[in-house]
């Protein structure tokens, strides 16, 4: 838990405009560069921050990472204090004062704005998710674009870490040009030792280096620097301070597609839900509810994430669709009671505050409610018995 008057990662700069600044590359990059050009590759991988909030003069900055892209959106990994500010004690903090933010990447003329008339009219052009006791912030961006992206690292284990030459680089937004403009720095060093929650190097981090990338020395992610602090034995040095990649996945494995970790596995599995709930749709619209009503549970069983939900091809994040149908086809049934806690469990996820289908959603919500006091609670499906 880092608040902002103790963190001394994160910077102000007073010659730059208002907003987030994110630099990356533009582009499909079909192919990882040498070690040669490691570095330069790592650096395209890394997420300039800028920050402009109400009353301040000068704009505040940090790092991130490129952590994947698909379907249209940009993931995108930092320190939950770069942008949400915390006061001394408290958990969880608040944005509410930041006027504008705006993404540039990498060779992208055009800037992605968004400001502070965009949030209140629930137009977000970055979609956060924070996880404030780890220090962790998911950032989505719509980007329509592919990009590199980082993979995971090898995490060192108490026996490889006396055995093995574990160099890492850490890069950041934090050194001035001769024109006075800002480039990404990196910095090698090594891992030192794991410490509870955080991964201790010796990589001598800047201001701005916070929220930004870990690299091993195959350019693997191993963490997200958070901090750093003094070294004990001499003042005059640094340790670094990073979020281990293992907690970094526990984090937003629910809120990522299956590809973002290279994992096969789960990849298939998320192209079976989404072809699954596809067809638990045509049966919807042919209104065959038991069928609909099986393939819906079919395809949050094969996928099961945060909420019941699945990740869905072009869709930010998870969504609630399926569970959403499920309930549908329960209340198609008559299963009021059933019914009433899928459409419950789909109205927690953020979409159907925006979704066309709020007023018919909240129709249906009520009747299941008010009808479900009044049901049989031994009523028994009208579906016919099927092994799911």
């Amino acid at each position: 838990m880092i608040c902002k008057e103790e963190n001394t990662m994160f910077r102000k700069d007073r010659s730059r405009a208002l907003g987030i600044t994110c630099l990356a590359l533009a582009g499909l990059v079909a192919a990882r560069p040498g070690l040669a050009d490691e570095g330069a590759w790592l650096k395209k991988l890394t997420v300039q921050i800028q920050v402009q909030r109400e009353g301040e003069d000068a704009p505040e900055f940090g790092s991130g990472v490129v952590l994947c892209s698909q379907d249209d959106f940009v993931y995108i990994v930092t320190a939950y204090h770069v942008i949400y500010e915390r006061q001394p004690g408290a958990i969880r903090g608040s944005r509410s004062n930041v006027i504008q933010t705006e993404a540039r990447f990498f060779q992208v003329a055009e800037p992605v704005v968004e400001t502070q008339g965009d949030l209140d009219r629930k137009q977000p052009r970055f979609e956060p998710y924070p996880v404030p006791e780890k220090d962790l912030l998911l950032l989505t961006l719509d980007m329509r674009k592919e990009l590199p992206h980082a993979t995971p690292g090898q995490l060192p284990t108490a026996v490889t870490l006396n055995t093995a030459d574990w160099e890492v680089r850490a890069i950041g937004y934090a050194k001035e040009t001769r024109k006075g403009e800002k480039e990404w720095v990196e910095r090698k060093g090594a891992i030192l030792r794991r410490d509870g929650d955080f991964l201790n190097h010796s990589a001598q981090l800047e201001e701005g280096f916070s929220g930004g990338p870990l690299f091993d020395k195959a350019g693997g992610l191993l963490g997200i620097n958070i901090q750093f602090i003094k070294d004990p034995a001499d003042e005059s040095r640094r340790i670094g301070q990073a979020v281990p990649i293992d907690q970094v996945r526990e984090a937003f494995s629910k809120k990522l597609p299956a590809s973002c970790w290279g994992n096969q596995e789960e990849l298939e599995k998320t192209r079976s839900a989404h072809s699954t709930y596809k067809t638990g749709i045509r049966a919807i619209s042919l209104s065959n509810w038991c069928e609909a009503e099986d393939l819906m549970r079919k395809a949050i069983e094969d996928q099961p994430l945060e909420g019941g939900s699945v990740h869905l091809q072009g869709m930010r994040y998870t969504t609630y669709l399926p569970v959403y149908h499920l309930g549908l086809a329960l209340y198609r049934q008559g299963r009021w009671g059933e019914a009433y806690r899928a459409f419950r469990e789909s109205g927690v996820q953020g979409e159907i505050q925006k979704d066309r289908r709020n007023r018919r959603f909240r129709r249906y919500l009520e009747e299941a409610k008010e009808n479900r006091e009044t049901e049989e609670p031994s009523a028994a499906s009208p579906c016919p018995p099927k092994d799911r």
